[in-house]
């Protein structure tokens, strides 16, 4: 909506200084035209480095190097319930590419309409494939996140642990270790554990994809401005750890892995600008 914004905008002001006749015409334009899309809160994360990866955690994390990235806009929260199923709603779920359709889902279909499970409106949409979360993205007027725009979004420049700081995980700050998705939280809750920049889960909840290839040794390359993973590969990068995981995978650095066609009850997803 952001480009049909500015489209009509610089329109109008055309034709109103070349004296012709305006005209605007909004019908058939792409994208959400739900206020609640549109307004899911971004927080800016300014250009600048910090330090990505680690020395002392598994080896596809390593070497631990500045990283500089450029100023982006980043979702303070998860992708909802209610805001994947408004996106399903108007393109489908063919084959179920998209998103599983079953119990793990906190979308579900109820004759041909989509909407979220009742009681889970504002929790995370969740068996998501990364073919769901990068077309909701941009459907949505945005992209998913990289690796490195995660990274620094959950971590912030002072190389902390965690997203709130280096204080181990309890039950206060981030969802993990338990059963199923009955255990998930509002996206925009829990703010004793958000990140520097006031983003909410970016430990457990759900794994976010990202847009990069999954390379266990990419890190070596050493590629420390604006990288974007590699050209190709056969899995999506995931981050943040889940409800269904252990306190190690909810690290800032933690690297997880999934082929972009697989869906699962602990897998969502945030977007970027």
């Amino acid at each position: 909506m952001k480009r049909l914004y500015e489209s009509a905008v610089f329109f109008v002001i055309f034709n109103v200084f070349s004296n012709a006749p305006v005209f605007i015409t909004l019908s058939g334009a792409e994208g959400p035209q739900s206020a609640d899309v549109q307004e899911t809160p971004m927080v800016t994360v300014p250009a600048g480095n910090f330090d990505m990866g680690s020395n002392d955690s598994d080896s596809d994390e390593s070497p631990l190097q500045s990283v500089y990235l450029d100023e982006y806009k980043i979702d303070k929260h998860e992708a909802a319930a209610r805001q994947f199923a408004r996106f399903l709603a108007e393109n489908g779920n063919a084959d179920q590419k998209y998103m599983g359709e079953n119990g793990e889902s906190t979308v579900v279909k109820n004759g041909d309409k989509y909407q979220a499970r009742a009681g889970y409106e504002n929790r995370p949409a969740t068996n998501v494939s990364w073919h769901g979360a990068d077309a909701y993205c941009k459907w949505a007027g945005k992209r998913l996140p990289t690796e490195a725009e995660w990274e620094k979004a959950a971590r912030g420049t002072d190389g902390r642990k965690y997203p709130w700081g280096n204080q181990e995980a309890n039950e206060k700050l981030a969802v993990y270790g338990k059963n199923d998705i009955s255990f998930l939280k509002d996206v925009d809750s829990m703010p004793e554990g958000a990140s520097p920049f006031g983003l909410h889960h970016m430990a457990g909840n759900v794994w976010e994809w990202t847009a990069d290839w999954y390379d266990s040794k990419y890190y070596r390359k050493g590629i420390v401005k604006n990288p974007k993973g590699p050209d190709s590969g056969k899995a999506r990068v995931l981050r943040g750890g889940s409800w269904s995981r252990g306190a190690a995978s909810l690290r800032t650095s933690n690297r997880g892995n999934d082929k972009p066609a697989n869906r699962h009850g602990f897998d969502g997803f945030r977007c970027v600008r």
